[in-house]
């Protein structure tokens, strides 16, 4: 019964080590894309990938992976379906597993896409449209606080001349007249003892 037992723990181990360094079935279609296309979104659009390809053999895994990390694969001789996306907006249709999609797309969307067995791979890319906003903005406010700050010098310094002009002119009527000015310095210098005719 030990020797069994025994046996059956070695069985298990081997599976656990074959498991681990041929788990990944998929390994095998991994070459190196002659089929690269790049993909420019913006953020918050939805995204449909094409697996389209003359290959039709109808016993080969199809699958999808993103930075090669498996998101779905879809094996039709046993009818099964491994599904490990890395987002809920993520959708592969069963019925249809060569169309890959992604709605609402965000910046971690972001990478290199492929489709096996058929070579296909995609470059996604996504912009963030309200990181351009953020830089018009700036460059709009900026520009505004720059016009402004003239203006304000510009007025102050009108400003600053027509109170000069009205201080050097004294108004009308509120002057003096020459035998006015006369008088007065006559009766200054009076005062100190100078007379001026």
């Amino acid at each position: 019964m030990v020797f069994i037992q025994t046996r059956n723990w070695h069985f298990v181990l081997c599976v656990i080590v074959f498991l681990l360094i041929c788990g990944d079935c998929t390994k095998a279609f991994e070459i190196n894309s002659q089929n690269q296309m790049y993909r420019n979104v913006s953020k918050g659009e939805n995204v449909i990938l094409h697996c389209d390809a003359n290959r039709t053999i109808k016993s080969e895994d199809i699958g999808w992976r993103k930075d090669k990390i498996l998101l779905f694969n879809f094996s039709p001789v046993i009818n099964q379906t491994v599904i490990n996306y890395t987002s809920d907006r993520m959708h592969v249709d069963p019925q249809n597993p060569r169309k890959l999609q992604i709605s609402d797309v965000q910046l971690s969307d972001a990478g290199l896409y492929s489709c096996f067995p058929f070579d296909m791979e995609w470059m996604l890319m996504v912009t963030d449209d309200k990181s351009l906003t953020q830089e018009q903005m700036l460059v709009f406010i900026l520009t505004s606080g720059a016009v402004a700050v003239g203006l304000i010098i510009f007025c102050t310094v009108c400003i600053h001349r027509k109170w000069k002009k009205n201080v050097d002119i004294p108004p009308h009527g509120g002057g003096m007249n020459n035998n006015q000015s006369d008088n007065y310095i006559e009766r200054l210098n009076s005062v100190y003892g100078q007379y001026h005719i």
